[in-house]
Protein backbone atom coordinates (compact mmCIF):
# COMPACT_ATOMS: atom_id res chain seq x y z
CA UNK A 1 0.00 0.00 0.00
CA UNK A 2 2.81 2.36 0.96
CA UNK A 3 4.65 1.58 -2.30
CA UNK A 4 1.47 2.20 -4.30
CA UNK A 5 1.02 5.57 -2.63
CA UNK A 6 4.54 6.61 -3.57
CA UNK A 7 3.94 5.56 -7.15
CA UNK A 8 0.86 7.78 -7.25
CA UNK A 9 2.14 10.71 -5.19
CA UNK A 10 5.58 11.12 -6.76
CA UNK A 11 4.34 11.93 -10.27
CA UNK A 12 1.75 14.25 -8.77
CA UNK A 13 4.50 16.10 -6.88
CA UNK A 14 6.50 16.40 -10.08
CA UNK A 15 3.48 17.84 -11.88
CA UNK A 16 2.80 20.34 -9.11
CA UNK A 17 6.43 21.41 -8.70
CA UNK A 18 7.21 21.64 -12.44
CA UNK A 19 6.99 25.15 -13.89
CA UNK A 20 3.84 26.00 -15.83
CA UNK A 21 5.86 27.05 -18.87
CA UNK A 22 8.93 24.86 -19.33
CA UNK A 23 10.87 27.37 -21.44
CA UNK A 24 9.30 30.70 -20.49
CA UNK A 25 11.32 31.76 -17.47
CA UNK A 26 9.69 35.11 -16.74
CA UNK A 27 6.89 37.30 -18.03
CA UNK A 28 6.51 40.90 -16.91
CA UNK A 29 3.25 42.18 -18.51
CA UNK A 30 3.80 45.66 -16.97
CA UNK A 31 0.03 46.24 -16.89
CA UNK A 32 -0.15 47.51 -13.31
CA UNK A 33 3.06 46.38 -11.57
CA UNK A 34 6.50 44.88 -12.03
CA UNK A 35 5.20 41.42 -11.14
CA UNK A 36 6.51 38.37 -13.02
CA UNK A 37 3.42 36.21 -13.50
CA UNK A 38 5.35 33.06 -14.51
CA UNK A 39 8.49 32.57 -12.43
CA UNK A 40 7.90 34.89 -9.48
CA UNK A 41 10.89 37.10 -10.33
CA UNK A 42 9.09 40.29 -9.34
CA UNK A 43 10.62 43.69 -10.00
CA UNK A 44 10.93 46.69 -7.68
CA UNK A 45 10.30 50.19 -9.05
CA UNK A 46 12.72 53.02 -8.39
CA UNK A 47 12.29 56.58 -9.59
CA UNK A 48 9.71 57.61 -12.17
CA UNK A 49 7.82 54.47 -13.14
CA UNK A 50 4.03 54.54 -13.55
CA UNK A 51 1.50 52.08 -14.93
CA UNK A 52 -1.72 52.32 -16.89
CA UNK A 53 -0.43 53.67 -20.20
CA UNK A 54 -2.10 52.36 -23.36
CA UNK A 55 -0.37 49.12 -24.35
CA UNK A 56 1.21 48.13 -27.63
CA UNK A 57 -1.92 46.35 -28.87
CA UNK A 58 -5.13 44.67 -27.74
CA UNK A 59 -3.24 41.51 -26.73
CA UNK A 60 -0.91 43.21 -24.25
CA UNK A 61 -3.32 45.33 -22.15
CA UNK A 62 -1.59 48.22 -20.34
CA UNK A 63 2.02 49.42 -20.33
CA UNK A 64 4.57 51.03 -18.00
CA UNK A 65 5.81 54.62 -18.48
CA UNK A 66 9.40 55.52 -17.58
CA UNK A 67 10.64 58.99 -16.69
CA UNK A 68 14.08 58.58 -15.11
CA UNK A 69 13.00 55.39 -13.36
CA UNK A 70 13.60 51.65 -13.64
CA UNK A 71 12.28 48.27 -12.50
CA UNK A 72 15.01 46.10 -10.97
CA UNK A 73 14.76 42.32 -10.55
CA UNK A 74 17.10 40.71 -7.99
CA UNK A 75 19.78 38.45 -9.48
CA UNK A 76 18.84 34.85 -10.18
CA UNK A 77 20.71 32.31 -12.34
CA UNK A 78 17.44 31.56 -14.16
CA UNK A 79 17.42 35.14 -15.47
CA UNK A 80 20.88 34.69 -16.97
CA UNK A 81 20.72 31.49 -19.05
CA UNK A 82 23.47 30.49 -21.45
CA UNK A 83 20.98 30.45 -24.34
CA UNK A 84 18.11 32.90 -24.24
CA UNK A 85 15.47 34.96 -26.01
CA UNK A 86 14.11 38.29 -24.78
CA UNK A 87 11.01 39.88 -26.33
CA UNK A 88 9.42 43.23 -25.49
CA UNK A 89 7.50 46.18 -26.88
CA UNK A 90 9.12 49.62 -26.66
CA UNK A 91 7.76 53.07 -27.44
CA UNK A 92 10.56 55.66 -27.23
CA UNK A 93 9.60 59.21 -26.32
CA UNK A 94 12.42 61.74 -26.06
CA UNK A 95 15.53 61.39 -23.99
CA UNK A 96 19.15 61.58 -25.11
CA UNK A 97 22.31 59.50 -25.05
CA UNK A 98 22.09 55.74 -24.56
CA UNK A 99 18.64 54.61 -23.37
CA UNK A 100 18.11 50.99 -22.40
CA UNK A 101 14.74 49.18 -22.26
CA UNK A 102 16.42 46.13 -20.65
CA UNK A 103 19.87 45.40 -19.23
CA UNK A 104 21.61 42.69 -17.26
CA UNK A 105 25.36 43.29 -17.09
CA UNK A 106 28.62 43.00 -15.22
CA UNK A 107 31.18 45.57 -16.32
CA UNK A 108 34.66 44.60 -15.18
CA UNK A 109 36.02 48.10 -15.56
CA UNK A 110 33.36 49.38 -13.15
CA UNK A 111 33.48 46.39 -10.79
CA UNK A 112 37.21 45.79 -10.94
CA UNK A 113 36.78 42.20 -12.14
CA UNK A 114 38.21 42.72 -15.59
CA UNK A 115 35.53 41.07 -17.76
CA UNK A 116 32.25 42.00 -19.46
CA UNK A 117 29.15 39.80 -19.06
CA UNK A 118 25.47 40.14 -19.93
CA UNK A 119 23.13 41.53 -22.57
CA UNK A 120 21.77 45.03 -23.29
CA UNK A 121 19.33 46.62 -25.72
CA UNK A 122 20.02 50.28 -26.48
CA UNK A 123 18.44 53.19 -28.27
CA UNK A 124 21.82 54.79 -28.94
CA UNK A 125 22.65 58.53 -29.15
CA UNK A 126 22.06 58.45 -32.93
CA UNK A 127 18.62 56.88 -32.33
CA UNK A 128 19.61 53.48 -33.73
CA UNK A 129 18.59 50.20 -32.10
CA UNK A 130 21.56 48.15 -30.82
CA UNK A 131 21.97 44.75 -29.13
CA UNK A 132 25.11 44.49 -26.98
CA UNK A 133 26.65 41.43 -25.31
CA UNK A 134 29.66 40.89 -23.11
CA UNK A 135 31.68 37.81 -24.04
CA UNK A 136 33.18 37.13 -20.61
CA UNK A 137 36.63 38.27 -21.69
CA UNK A 138 38.65 41.40 -20.96
CA UNK A 139 36.63 44.56 -20.52
CA UNK A 140 39.33 46.35 -22.49
CA UNK A 141 38.02 44.59 -25.65
CA UNK A 142 34.67 46.34 -25.29
CA UNK A 143 31.11 45.15 -25.83
CA UNK A 144 30.06 43.20 -28.93
CA UNK A 145 27.30 45.09 -30.74
CA UNK A 146 24.71 44.36 -33.43
CA UNK A 147 23.14 47.41 -35.06
CA UNK A 148 19.49 47.41 -36.11
CA UNK A 149 17.11 49.91 -37.69
CA UNK A 150 16.60 53.60 -36.90
CA UNK A 151 14.35 54.13 -33.90
CA UNK A 152 10.82 55.33 -34.69
CA UNK A 153 10.12 58.07 -32.16
CA UNK A 154 6.68 57.81 -30.55
CA UNK A 155 5.82 54.48 -32.23
CA UNK A 156 5.51 51.03 -30.67
CA UNK A 157 8.26 48.69 -31.91
CA UNK A 158 8.63 45.01 -31.10
CA UNK A 159 12.17 43.96 -30.18
CA UNK A 160 13.56 40.45 -29.75
CA UNK A 161 17.14 39.37 -29.01
CA UNK A 162 18.54 35.85 -28.76
CA UNK A 163 21.79 33.96 -28.30
CA UNK A 164 22.44 30.28 -29.00
CA UNK A 165 25.24 28.96 -26.79
CA UNK A 166 25.74 25.91 -29.03
CA UNK A 167 26.05 27.69 -32.38
CA UNK A 168 27.15 31.07 -31.01
CA UNK A 169 24.46 32.69 -33.18
CA UNK A 170 23.33 36.08 -31.97
CA UNK A 171 20.16 37.54 -33.49
CA UNK A 172 18.34 40.88 -33.35
CA UNK A 173 14.70 41.09 -34.53
CA UNK A 174 12.74 44.32 -34.98
CA UNK A 175 9.00 44.14 -35.65
CA UNK A 176 9.33 40.41 -36.28
CA UNK A 177 12.06 40.72 -38.93
CA UNK A 178 15.63 39.52 -38.46
CA UNK A 179 17.61 42.74 -38.90
CA UNK A 180 21.07 41.68 -37.70
CA UNK A 181 22.85 38.40 -36.96
CA UNK A 182 26.36 37.21 -36.11
CA UNK A 183 28.27 34.11 -35.04
CA UNK A 184 31.42 36.12 -34.29
CA UNK A 185 30.16 37.90 -31.18
CA UNK A 186 30.20 36.06 -27.89
CA UNK A 187 28.01 36.14 -24.80
CA UNK A 188 28.65 35.23 -21.19
CA UNK A 189 25.80 35.26 -18.64
CA UNK A 190 26.07 37.41 -15.55
CA UNK A 191 27.03 35.40 -12.46
CA UNK A 192 27.61 38.19 -9.94
CA UNK A 193 24.80 38.00 -7.36
CA UNK A 194 24.90 41.77 -6.87
CA UNK A 195 23.92 42.47 -10.50
CA UNK A 196 20.17 42.69 -11.04
CA UNK A 197 18.18 42.61 -14.26
CA UNK A 198 16.89 46.09 -15.04
CA UNK A 199 13.81 46.98 -17.08
CA UNK A 200 13.96 50.61 -18.16
CA UNK A 201 17.44 51.22 -16.77
CA UNK A 202 21.07 50.53 -17.67
CA UNK A 203 24.48 50.28 -16.14
CA UNK A 204 25.40 47.62 -13.60
CA UNK A 205 23.01 49.04 -11.03
CA UNK A 206 20.19 50.28 -13.28
CA UNK A 207 20.79 53.93 -12.40
CA UNK A 208 22.26 54.91 -15.79
CA UNK A 209 21.05 54.98 -19.40
CA UNK A 210 17.44 55.32 -18.28
CA UNK A 211 14.66 54.58 -20.74
CA UNK A 212 12.35 57.42 -21.84
CA UNK A 213 8.89 56.33 -22.97
CA UNK A 214 6.79 53.18 -22.49
CA UNK A 215 7.58 49.45 -22.25
CA UNK A 216 5.19 46.52 -22.47
CA UNK A 217 4.95 42.70 -22.34
CA UNK A 218 8.52 41.63 -21.50
CA UNK A 219 9.28 37.91 -21.80
CA UNK A 220 12.45 35.90 -21.11
CA UNK A 221 13.03 32.35 -22.38
CA UNK A 222 15.91 29.98 -21.58
CA UNK A 223 16.15 28.85 -25.20
CA UNK A 224 16.37 30.36 -28.68
CA UNK A 225 12.97 30.93 -30.26
CA UNK A 226 12.39 30.63 -33.99
CA UNK A 227 11.36 33.48 -36.25
CA UNK A 228 7.83 32.00 -36.39
CA UNK A 229 7.74 31.96 -32.57
CA UNK A 230 8.71 35.63 -32.46
CA UNK A 231 6.05 36.47 -35.05
CA UNK A 232 3.48 34.69 -32.89
CA UNK A 233 4.53 36.64 -29.80
CA UNK A 234 4.39 39.90 -31.74
CA UNK A 235 0.88 39.05 -32.98
CA UNK A 236 -0.64 37.49 -29.89
CA UNK A 237 1.47 38.52 -26.90
CA UNK A 238 3.68 36.55 -24.51
CA UNK A 239 0.68 35.37 -22.48
CA UNK A 240 -1.01 33.75 -25.48
CA UNK A 241 2.17 32.10 -26.75
CA UNK A 242 3.15 30.28 -23.52
CA UNK A 243 5.90 28.32 -25.24
CA UNK A 244 3.41 26.33 -27.31
CA UNK A 245 4.62 27.59 -30.68
CA UNK A 246 2.76 29.79 -33.16
CA UNK A 247 -1.04 29.57 -33.14
CA UNK A 248 -2.63 28.47 -36.42
CA UNK A 249 -3.07 31.08 -39.10
CA UNK A 250 -6.66 32.12 -39.83
CA UNK A 251 -8.41 30.42 -42.72
CA UNK A 252 -11.20 31.65 -44.96
CA UNK A 253 -14.34 32.01 -42.88
CA UNK A 254 -12.52 33.00 -39.67
CA UNK A 255 -13.37 36.53 -38.46
CA UNK A 256 -9.74 37.68 -38.66
CA UNK A 257 -9.03 36.22 -42.10
CA UNK A 258 -7.89 38.75 -44.74
CA UNK A 259 -9.17 41.65 -42.64
CA UNK A 260 -6.31 44.17 -42.91
CA UNK A 261 -6.63 46.96 -45.46
CA UNK A 262 -4.33 49.64 -46.84
CA UNK A 263 -6.59 52.69 -46.86
CA UNK A 264 -4.33 55.33 -48.32
CA UNK A 265 -0.86 56.63 -49.16
CA UNK A 266 -0.10 60.29 -49.79
CA UNK A 267 3.23 61.77 -50.88
CA UNK A 268 4.67 65.04 -49.60
CA UNK A 269 7.87 66.44 -51.16
CA UNK A 270 10.02 68.34 -48.65
CA UNK A 271 12.21 70.17 -51.17
CA UNK A 272 15.12 69.68 -48.77
CA UNK A 273 18.62 68.66 -49.84
CA UNK A 274 19.20 67.22 -46.38
CA UNK A 275 17.20 64.59 -44.53
CA UNK A 276 14.05 63.09 -46.05
CA UNK A 277 13.23 64.22 -49.57
CA UNK A 278 9.65 62.96 -49.22
CA UNK A 279 7.22 61.87 -46.54
CA UNK A 280 4.70 59.09 -47.08
CA UNK A 281 1.52 59.40 -45.02
CA UNK A 282 0.15 55.86 -44.82
CA UNK A 283 -3.12 54.69 -43.28
CA UNK A 284 -4.28 51.12 -42.69
CA UNK A 285 -7.14 49.43 -40.82
CA UNK A 286 -7.80 46.00 -39.34
CA UNK A 287 -11.39 44.79 -38.94
CA UNK A 288 -10.72 42.65 -35.85
CA UNK A 289 -8.77 45.31 -33.94
CA UNK A 290 -5.25 43.94 -34.45
CA UNK A 291 -2.46 46.44 -34.96
CA UNK A 292 -1.84 46.75 -38.72
CA UNK A 293 1.75 46.77 -39.91
CA UNK A 294 2.93 48.06 -43.28
CA UNK A 295 5.90 47.23 -45.51
CA UNK A 296 6.96 49.91 -48.00
CA UNK A 297 8.90 49.13 -51.17
CA UNK A 298 10.30 52.01 -53.23
CA UNK A 299 11.68 50.81 -56.57
CA UNK A 300 13.30 52.66 -59.47
CA UNK A 301 13.98 51.04 -62.83
CA UNK A 302 17.36 49.32 -62.77
CA UNK A 303 18.02 50.09 -59.11
CA UNK A 304 17.96 48.13 -55.87
CA UNK A 305 14.56 48.59 -54.19
CA UNK A 306 14.36 50.35 -50.83
CA UNK A 307 12.34 48.29 -48.32
CA UNK A 308 11.07 49.82 -45.08
CA UNK A 309 9.27 47.83 -42.41
CA UNK A 310 7.28 46.08 -41.35
CA UNK A 311 6.36 48.99 -39.11
CA UNK A 312 3.33 50.88 -37.89
CA UNK A 313 1.46 53.09 -40.38
CA UNK A 314 1.98 56.82 -40.11
CA UNK A 315 4.24 59.51 -41.57
CA UNK A 316 7.40 57.91 -42.91
CA UNK A 317 10.39 59.76 -44.33
CA UNK A 318 12.32 58.50 -47.36
CA UNK A 319 15.39 59.84 -49.17
CA UNK A 320 15.37 59.98 -53.00
CA UNK A 321 18.07 61.97 -54.79
CA UNK A 322 18.43 60.64 -58.36
CA UNK A 323 16.11 61.73 -61.16
CA UNK A 324 13.64 59.13 -62.34
CA UNK A 325 10.32 57.44 -61.67
CA UNK A 326 9.95 55.66 -58.31
CA UNK A 327 7.17 53.12 -57.81
CA UNK A 328 5.93 52.97 -54.21
CA UNK A 329 4.10 49.84 -52.99
CA UNK A 330 2.60 49.64 -49.49
CA UNK A 331 1.49 46.22 -48.20
CA UNK A 332 -0.61 46.08 -45.02
CA UNK A 333 -1.12 43.04 -42.79
CA UNK A 334 -1.67 42.12 -39.15
CA UNK A 335 0.81 39.23 -39.24
CA UNK A 336 4.10 38.72 -41.00
CA UNK A 337 3.84 34.90 -40.88
CA UNK A 338 0.30 34.27 -42.18
CA UNK A 339 -0.48 34.51 -45.88
CA UNK A 340 -4.01 35.90 -45.77
CA UNK A 341 -3.68 39.28 -47.47
CA UNK A 342 -6.94 41.05 -48.28
CA UNK A 343 -7.66 42.14 -51.85
CA UNK A 344 -7.26 45.78 -50.82
CA UNK A 345 -4.20 45.25 -48.62
CA UNK A 346 -1.90 46.98 -51.13
CA UNK A 347 -1.68 50.70 -52.02
CA UNK A 348 0.44 52.06 -54.84
CA UNK A 349 1.66 55.45 -55.94
CA UNK A 350 4.43 56.97 -58.04
CA UNK A 351 7.02 59.66 -57.28
CA UNK A 352 8.74 61.51 -60.11
CA UNK A 353 12.05 63.35 -59.68
CA UNK A 354 12.78 65.48 -62.71
CA UNK A 355 10.04 63.58 -64.56
CA UNK A 356 6.51 64.89 -65.02
CA UNK A 357 3.84 62.44 -63.87
CA UNK A 358 0.48 63.12 -65.49
CA UNK A 359 -2.75 62.26 -63.66
CA UNK A 360 -4.52 59.06 -64.66
CA UNK A 361 -7.16 59.49 -67.39
CA UNK A 362 -9.77 56.96 -66.35
CA UNK A 363 -10.99 56.12 -69.83
CA UNK A 364 -8.18 56.18 -72.38
CA UNK A 365 -6.74 52.68 -71.96
CA UNK A 366 -3.29 53.96 -70.94
CA UNK A 367 -1.23 54.03 -67.75
CA UNK A 368 -0.92 57.82 -67.63
CA UNK A 369 0.57 58.11 -64.13
CA UNK A 370 3.01 55.19 -64.64
CA UNK A 371 1.91 53.32 -61.53
CA UNK A 372 1.26 50.04 -63.33
CA UNK A 373 -2.55 50.30 -63.26
CA UNK A 374 -4.74 51.39 -66.17
CA UNK A 375 -8.04 53.30 -66.08
CA UNK A 376 -10.50 51.83 -63.56
CA UNK A 377 -7.88 49.40 -62.20
CA UNK A 378 -6.03 52.46 -60.87
CA UNK A 379 -7.02 53.47 -57.33
CA UNK A 380 -6.93 57.11 -58.51
CA UNK A 381 -10.06 56.34 -60.55
CA UNK A 382 -12.09 54.86 -57.70
CA UNK A 383 -14.35 57.94 -57.56
CA UNK A 384 -14.66 58.40 -61.31
CA UNK A 385 -18.25 58.03 -62.50
CA UNK A 386 -17.19 55.68 -65.29
CA UNK A 387 -15.47 53.38 -62.77
CA UNK A 388 -18.14 53.08 -60.10
CA UNK A 389 -19.85 49.75 -59.73
CA UNK A 390 -23.33 50.19 -61.19
CA UNK A 391 -26.29 49.74 -58.90
CA UNK A 392 -28.64 49.73 -61.93
CA UNK A 393 -28.50 49.40 -65.70
CA UNK A 394 -25.90 51.54 -67.46
CA UNK A 395 -26.90 53.29 -70.67
CA UNK A 396 -26.49 56.45 -72.76
CA UNK A 397 -29.42 58.77 -73.60
CA UNK A 398 -30.40 58.68 -77.26
CA UNK A 399 -29.34 55.11 -78.12
CA UNK A 400 -32.96 53.91 -78.24
CA UNK A 401 -32.21 50.58 -79.95
CA UNK A 402 -29.12 49.87 -77.79
CA UNK A 403 -26.82 49.03 -80.69
CA UNK A 404 -23.85 51.07 -79.42
CA UNK A 405 -24.23 54.06 -81.80
CA UNK A 406 -26.66 56.97 -82.11
CA UNK A 407 -28.12 57.71 -85.57
CA UNK A 408 -31.35 58.48 -87.43
CA UNK A 409 -32.88 55.14 -86.44
CA UNK A 410 -32.76 56.06 -82.74
CA UNK A 411 -35.06 59.03 -83.41
CA UNK A 412 -37.44 56.93 -85.50
CA UNK A 413 -37.77 54.13 -82.85
CA UNK A 414 -39.72 56.26 -80.31
CA UNK A 415 -41.95 57.73 -83.10
CA UNK A 416 -42.92 54.26 -84.34
CA UNK A 417 -43.58 53.21 -80.74
CA UNK A 418 -45.81 56.27 -80.15
CA UNK A 419 -47.79 56.49 -83.42
CA UNK A 420 -47.76 53.22 -85.36
CA UNK A 421 -47.68 50.43 -82.79
CA UNK A 422 -43.96 49.84 -83.12
CA UNK A 423 -41.98 47.76 -80.67
CA UNK A 424 -41.04 49.19 -77.33
CA UNK A 425 -37.47 50.61 -77.36
CA UNK A 426 -34.90 48.11 -76.10
CA UNK A 427 -33.91 50.64 -73.46
CA UNK A 428 -36.72 53.00 -72.49
CA UNK A 429 -34.34 55.14 -70.45
CA UNK A 430 -32.16 55.64 -73.53
CA UNK A 431 -35.17 56.67 -75.65
CA UNK A 432 -36.22 59.21 -72.98
CA UNK A 433 -33.79 61.85 -74.29
CA UNK A 434 -35.06 64.67 -72.03
CA UNK A 435 -35.41 62.46 -68.89
CA UNK A 436 -39.05 63.31 -68.18
CA UNK A 437 -39.92 59.73 -67.34
CA UNK A 438 -42.06 59.37 -70.49
CA UNK A 439 -41.51 58.66 -74.18
CA UNK A 440 -42.70 61.74 -76.14
CA UNK A 441 -42.35 63.25 -79.60
CA UNK A 442 -40.02 65.77 -77.96
CA UNK A 443 -37.46 62.99 -77.39
CA UNK A 444 -37.18 62.41 -81.16
CA UNK A 445 -36.96 66.17 -81.85
CA UNK A 446 -34.12 66.58 -79.29
CA UNK A 447 -32.20 63.70 -80.80
CA UNK A 448 -32.58 64.88 -84.44
CA UNK A 449 -31.64 68.42 -83.41
CA UNK A 450 -28.46 67.20 -81.66
CA UNK A 451 -27.50 64.90 -84.54
CA UNK A 452 -28.11 67.27 -87.47
CA UNK A 453 -28.25 70.92 -86.32
CA UNK A 454 -25.96 71.09 -83.27
CA UNK A 455 -28.83 71.25 -80.82
CA UNK A 456 -28.84 70.53 -77.09
CA UNK A 457 -27.29 67.20 -76.05
CA UNK A 458 -29.65 64.61 -74.48
CA UNK A 459 -29.79 64.57 -70.66
CA UNK A 460 -27.19 62.64 -68.58
CA UNK A 461 -25.85 60.11 -69.00
CA UNK A 462 -25.16 62.06 -72.19
CA UNK A 463 -23.29 60.96 -75.30
CA UNK A 464 -20.14 62.86 -76.25
CA UNK A 465 -20.44 61.66 -79.84
CA UNK A 466 -22.73 59.47 -81.94
CA UNK A 467 -20.20 56.63 -81.61
CA UNK A 468 -19.96 57.14 -77.84
CA UNK A 469 -17.27 55.49 -75.62
CA UNK A 470 -17.95 53.34 -72.56
CA UNK A 471 -16.97 56.22 -70.28
CA UNK A 472 -20.20 58.01 -71.34
CA UNK A 473 -22.34 55.23 -69.87
CA UNK A 474 -24.07 55.81 -66.56
CA UNK A 475 -27.14 55.13 -64.48
CA UNK A 476 -30.51 56.86 -64.32
CA UNK A 477 -30.41 59.15 -61.30
CA UNK A 478 -34.06 60.14 -61.73
CA UNK A 479 -36.82 58.15 -60.03
CA UNK A 480 -39.24 56.98 -62.73
CA UNK A 481 -40.90 53.84 -64.08
CA UNK A 482 -38.58 53.56 -67.07
CA UNK A 483 -36.15 50.71 -67.39
CA UNK A 484 -33.65 49.07 -69.66
CA UNK A 485 -34.45 45.59 -70.98
CA UNK A 486 -31.24 45.47 -73.03
CA UNK A 487 -28.24 47.71 -72.55
CA UNK A 488 -25.89 48.74 -75.29
CA UNK A 489 -22.84 46.42 -75.61
CA UNK A 490 -20.70 49.50 -75.06
CA UNK A 491 -22.18 49.88 -71.57
CA UNK A 492 -22.07 46.24 -70.48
Amino acid sequence: MRGLSLVIVFPLLLAVLSPLHADLVAHWPLDDSGEDIVGGFDGLETGGVTYGAIGANDNTDGAASFQNGAISVVFAPELNPESFTITLWARPVGGAGFRSPITTRYDGIVAGGGNLDGFIIYNNPANIWQFWTGDGESAMDGWDSLQGLPVEEGEWQHLAISFDAETQEKNFYINGMLEASSTDQGYAPVTDVFRALHIGGGGDMGDQYRWAGELDDVGLWDEVLTEDDIFAILDDGVGSFEGKGPPPCPVEGDPDYADTHCTGVEVEATGSRFGPSHYLSITAEDDSGDNPMVTITVAAEGGEPLVIGPRAPGRIGIVLRDEGVYHVTVSADDSRRCDDAAEDSVCRTVIGLGVEITPEDCGNGEDDDLDGSIDCADSDCSDAASCREPSGERFVRGDANSDGAINLTDGVVPLLYLFSGGAEPACMDSADANDTGNIEITDAIILFSWLFTGGVVPQPPSPTSPGYPGSDCGEDTTEDAMGCVRSSPVCE
